[in-house]
């Protein structure tokens, strides 16, 4: 998924709108190290941390990525968050993954993948540890002397209370709102909401319905609630099968004193249906 294949519905006085874009792709990624059932997991993208790194920067060359998420799945009969500790990181020179000596999460080491980026999955799935707090995050780089420890908030759970989400099926023909908890602590004061089409799910059910549907992006006021015009919610056909992502973040960045490899770092908490039927 590339910025042209995306929908915006943006308030023109939003500002900062690159971090937000960063933002937004960013909500994806969480669901990058698994490849599994949608209906059971909420997502199945299989796009990597340092492809989808690329295409956030916009710049190969000096780019490297640090994120915590903390996603609650919206179902009735699992509502459980899963939280991750994702990480990539680019050789400023060669533009090529590069690993660094060593990461840690408040005091605890992070195991790198083959290819030294970072999928840690962590165990916490009440969503009572990570949000709404702030956490410490230390890299090591090419030497004891290269060294970067940075604060990252996390905010709040996205969702208080299940029941305002739709479970099974979602009637798009009305305006459909969203709600959830604000947070006045994060850096943009904006929630990022996602509406995908599934096109293999849909097509399944229907082999009439279309292969693909631009996804809608809307970046909101995080004031607790945002209400989508029907309109808009149009280009989802009846019988077809969506799924809604609800998110904000936070972020800072560093550098590494020795290598000065710049470091971006995301805290981000957010909800994700199954998939919907709709009506």
């Amino acid at each position: 998924m590339f910025l042209a294949d995306v929908k915006y519905h943006i308030n023109p006085k939003t500002k900062k709108m690159k971090y937000l874009f960063i933002f937004s792709f960013a909500i994806i990624t969480f669901f990058c190290c698994t490849k599994t059932d949608f209906r059971k997991t909420g997502n199945k993208i299989s796009t990597s941390v340092l492809d989808l790194s690329t295409i956030i920067s916009g710049d190969s060359a000096d780019f490297n990525l640090v994120t915590l998420y903390s996603n609650q799945r919206i179902y009735r009969r699992d509502s459980s968050f899963t939280t991750r500790l994702l990480a990539s990181f680019k050789d400023t020179v060669t533009h090529k993954t590069r690993g660094v000596s060593a990461l840690y999460l408040n005091g605890q080491r992070m195991t790198a993948s083959a290819d030294s980026t970072y999928c840690n999955t962590l165990n916490d799935s009440s969503g009572s540890i990570y949000p709404s707090t702030n956490i410490s995050i230390y890299v090591k780089g090419i030497s004891a002397a290269d060294t970067l420890t940075k604060s990252i908030y996390v905010p709040k759970k996205m969702i208080s209370l299940i029941s305002d989400y739709p479970f099974d099926t979602v009637d798009l023909s009305h305006n459909f709102t969203l709600k959830w908890n604000a947070d006045s602590h994060t850096t943009w004061n904006n929630v990022v909401i996602a509406l995908s089409y599934l096109g293999p799910e849909s097509q399944n059910i229907d082999s009439t319905l279309p292969a693909s549907i631009t996804p809608l992006f809307y970046i909101a006021p995080d004031n607790g609630s945002y209400t989508i015009d029907s309109a808009a919610l149009s280009s989802f056909p009846h019988k077809a099968w969506i799924q809604i992502v609800i998110g904000r973040g936070t972020q800072v960045a560093g550098t590494l004193p020795i290598s000065k490899r710049r470091i971006q770092f995301f805290g981000i908490s957010s909800a994700s249906t199954i998939a919907l039927k709709v009506k």
